[in-house]
């Protein structure tokens, strides 16, 4: 998966997107620059698998916006719902992480981010979790709450 920020950045953002790319093994962060989403998801298409993890600036009071896209032979691409609105974020131990091996989804809606996230097969423990609650979604890396944030799922 190739996680890349919006247009607009903000250091939130790249906050949000650097916590996705060590928690989710066999990632990659890349800053979008002034190339167009569409030309991400090309590049994602080619090299990532296919889907591309968009963050960006949110709309009517959310902090930022997560947003999942798969390459489709057809249409080109598609949005796969839900996007997750980020309300509010908290992060906690500042500082960079090694990325991560294996991760474990857990919480109420661990089934719903499993179906927006590459598949996730790890042999042994987890070096990170991302717990998706109805309303809340954490991401710990190597043992490190990284972020904390209020969330609604829309879509």
């Amino acid at each position: 998966m190739l996680i890349t920020t919006g247009k607009g950045k903000g250091i939130a953002l790249r906050q949000v997107a650097r916590a996705l790319f060590c928690a989710v093994p066999s990632s990659k962060l890349e800053g979008r620059g002034k190339r167009s989403l569409s030309s991400m998801l090309s590049k994602a298409a080619k090299q990532h698998g296919g889907r591309l993890c968009a963050i960006y600036a949110g709309k009517e009071g959310a902090a930022c916006e997560i947003a999942f896209l798969q390459s489709d032979a057809q249409a080109g691409f598609e949005w796969l719902t839900p996007r997750i609105m980020v309300k509010k974020i908290t992060f906690s131990a500042p500082g960079k992480y090694p990325v991560s091996s294996c991760l474990k989804l857990s919480g109420a809606k661990a089934r719903v981010l499993s179906a927006l996230l590459p598949s996730q097969e790890c042999d042994g423990e987890p070096e990170s979790e991302i717990k998706a609650g109805a309303t809340s979604l954490s991401i710990s890396v190597h043992g490190n709450l990284v972020l904390r944030a209020g969330v609604s799922y829309v879509g």
